[in-house]
């Protein structure tokens, strides 16, 4: 690491931590064990605007490629989750995609979910799998 370059302290964190769902709150714990001020982030306009110091911050994003799989309109969340996710790249120094599923579980057009993941793909810094996977590029933990 370059000695100007300014240390990430605050992680973010996508989406919030949820009683259905204790990965989350795993993941959160393991990283204020290591030191990290741990912020869920609600995937709000309003939210991404309000984050403090994000532009020192890194963001984690999970399950990013599920968002079309609660929809009728998968045109427009397509274009809301391009929007999300280009405007955490305007804020965040940093965004990694735990991306947990290959495909949507559901109904989904696959030509649409194909250019979404590819633009995320493309806008994220490091893409991050819990298995070895040979589809795509990704770091696994």
């Amino acid at each position: 690491m370059k000695e100007n370059t300014p240390k990430i302290e605050r992680l973010y964190c996508y989406p919030n931590e949820s009683s259905d769902n204790q990965y989350l709150t795993n993941c959160s714990a393991l990283w204020r064990e290591l030191g990290y001020e741990v912020v869920f982030l609600q995937g709000t306009l309003k939210a991404v605007l309000m984050a403090k110091d994000s532009a020192n911050s890194c963001i984690v994003i999970n399950w990013l490629e599920d968002r079309f799989r609660f929809v009728d309109n998968q045109w427009l969340a397509f274009v809301q989750c391009f929007f999300f996710i280009v405007l955490l790249r305007i804020r965040f120094k940093k965004i990694i995609w735990v991306r947990h599923n290959y495909k949507p579980h559901g109904p989904y057009s696959k030509r649409l979910y194909q250019l979404f993941i590819a633009i995320c793909s493309k806008l994220v810094n490091n893409v991050v799998t819990h298995r070895p996977v040979a589809q795509f590029k990704s770091d696994y933990i």
